[in-house]
Parts: C-alpha cells; sequence; structure tokens
C-alpha cells in the first residue's frame, strides 16, 4: 500500500510538472488533457485516476503551489532567525530570507507564466473563482503568520494590517520577477527591492506596547 501511494504520488507529481509547462507555453484555455499526459508520459487513464478533470488538477496545482510558499517562508525564517540579533545587519538578513525563499519556489518563467495562467482562467470560470480566493487568502495569512512570529521575537511589528502588506509584497513580487525575467535575468534580481518593502513595511514596537 506504501509503495502504490508513493507511486501515485510520482504520477500526479509528474502529471502538475507537465501541466505547468504546459499552461505556461500555451495558455490553460489552449492546454489539453491529452497534451499534458503526452508531456508526463503517461495515458488518458493515468490522469484520470489522479484527477477528475482538468478543473481539478488547476486546482491541485494552486494547492501545491500553495503549500509550497508558506512551506519556504517558514524555511527560510526558521535558517536566518538563529543569527538575528540586535546588532544584526537587518538588511542583509532579510535579503538572505528572502532568497532563501526564492530557492524553493518556481522562480523562473515557466512557473511565473504558469501562475498568471492559472490565475487568470480562475477569474474567467465561476466554480475556480471561489476556491482560488480561499487559497490565496490562507496562503497570505499563513505568511503573516510566519512573518509577525519573527518580528515579536525581537519586539517589532507591521507597521499596516499584515492582509495590505501581503498583497503588497505579492502584487510587486511577481510583476517585478516577470519583467526581470523577460529582460534575460533571474527572479532573485528583485531581492534588494522586496527586502526594502519588508523593512518599509515594519517598524519597533513602542515601549509601552503589548
Amino acid at each position: 500500500m506504501t509503495q502504490l501511494t508513493a507511486r501515485r504520488e510520482r504520477t500526479r507529481d509528474r502529471l502538475l510538472e507537465a501541466a505547468r509547462s504546459v499552461f505556461a507555453e500555451k495558455g490553460v484555455q489552449a492546454a489539453s488533457v491529452e497534451e499534458i499526459c503526452e508531456r508526463a508520459g503517461f495515458t488518458r487513464g493515468a490522469f484520470y485516476s489522479n484527477f477528475e478533470s482538468k478543473n481539478d488538477l488547476m486546482l491541485a496545482y494552486m494547492r501545491r503551489a500553495g503549500d509550497s510558499v508558506v512551506d519556504g517562508a517558514r524555511a527560510a525564517v526558521d535558517q536566518v532567525l538563529p543569527r538575528l540579533t540586535e546588532a544584526s545587519d537587518m538588511d542583509g538578513l532579510v535579503d538572505e530570507g528572502i532568497r532563501l525563499f526564492l530557492r524553493t519556489q518556481d522562480a523562473n518563467l515557466e512557473g511565473i507564466q504558469a501562475g498568471l495562467e492559472l490565475r487568470l482562467h480562475a477569474s474567467r470560470v465561476p466554480e475556480l473563482r471561489t476556491a482560488y480566493l480561499d487559497l490565496l487568502e490562507r496562503s497570505h495569512t499563513a505568511i503573516a503568520e510566519i512573518i509577525t512570529g519573527a518580528l515579536e521575537i525581537f519586539g517589532w511589528e507591521w507597521a499596516m494590517e499584515p492582509a495590505v502588506g501581503m498583497r503588497l509584497l505579492h502584487g510587486v513580487y511577481e510583476q517585478s520577477a516577470l519583467e526581470a525575467i523577460i529582460s534575460g535575468g533571474e527572479a532573485e534580481e528583485v531581492t534588494p527591492l522586496i527586502g526594502e518593502m519588508i523593512l518599509a513595511m515594519v517598524r519597533s514596537k513602542a515601549p509601552d506596547a503589548d
């Protein structure tokens, strides 16, 4: 049973990776189940034994992407926090945390393109809109909590509502990373910009603050 579960998980992963490639290349609407199966090296039977439909696959992809973002943020903070002291170079540590985070993500043209295509498609399909918004809110809330926990350890806090901060970070990162990649660079080039944004969004707690 364990071997069957592991094999099934590998099959799903390959189908999701193939879908990312096809979505980025052709867009969601033009991508067919047959083409995704061919790219992954599987039959339609393998596809439908793992996903009920293309929409079901898209939801699975978005869930996996959301989990990856949260896990990546948690791992980056966990690596940076032990070296954070009052005398730390905060700019440097924030930049390092961002770079560590980006290395866990699909921070390349294909990954960003696929994400944009999926969101555009979700905006056009009523049955996907609510699911997408729920997934987005959950990931934003989880990351905001991770950042909040790190800030509290050293007496810092958000200078704005965390939900607002997350929307700003998400939008600026995605657009800036896309521009950097289109220009022939890499997503990591936006690290200083995102670092400056994060530092501008936080502040030291007032001495009498709870």
